[in-house]
């Protein structure tokens, strides 16, 4: 999966939130708004927490790919401290135990809330099977990086993954 950090790469079957719909999050850091470098470390410990010490990666972290209309440095990953951008979604790409998956969020006005959003999810998904109450194979299954469809007017072979000619 060939995916890049800047500009945005939405999932183009992930509905996008109207911009007008856009909210204000609570996301802090000692009372004040996040940064995109807060962020940006809460989604990349979420991800390093996948894997045990000593174990091989669940979710290999340099192959982690966030997406935003915010410039990306030498490593890749966005700036902080720029300009806003006008669109404030964030998508985060990775492969746990291999499989391609993606996080989009666009719910709140500002990136870094997105992106804190996102790492709060990875958060609440590892919950789940830490407690029991579920594996991550399936809580992730609707979030699979699906390839982009060429040919929107035939979605139906696409999706089903046969021949359009197939009866």
């Amino acid at each position: 999966m060939t995916v890049d950090a800047y500009p945005l790469h939405w999932p183009h079957w992930f509905p996008r939130t109207d911009p007008a719909h856009r909210q204000r999050a609570r996301f802090n850091r000692d009372g004040r708004p996040l940064t995109i470098a807060d962020a940006r470390g809460r989604v990349l410990r979420e991800i390093g927490a996948f894997t045990r010490p000593g174990h091989t990666y669940r979710i290999d972290p340099d192959q982690v790919v966030i997406s935003t209309d915010v410039p990306v440095r030498q490593d890749g990953l966005p700036y902080s401290g720029r300009k806003p951008p006008e669109d404030s979604g964030v998508a985060v790409y990775f492969e746990l135990d291999g499989e391609p998956h993606v996080l989009p969020c666009d719910t709140w006005d500002r990136v870094a809330d997105n992106m804190a959003a996102i790492a709060a999810h990875l958060g609440a998904m590892r919950g789940m099977e830490r407690w029991g109450v579920g594996d991550l194979r399936s809580h992730f299954a609707g979030f699979t990086a699906l390839e982009h469809n060429p040919d929107p007017d035939g979605d139906w072979p696409y999706i089903l993954g046969v021949s359009p000619t197939a009866p």
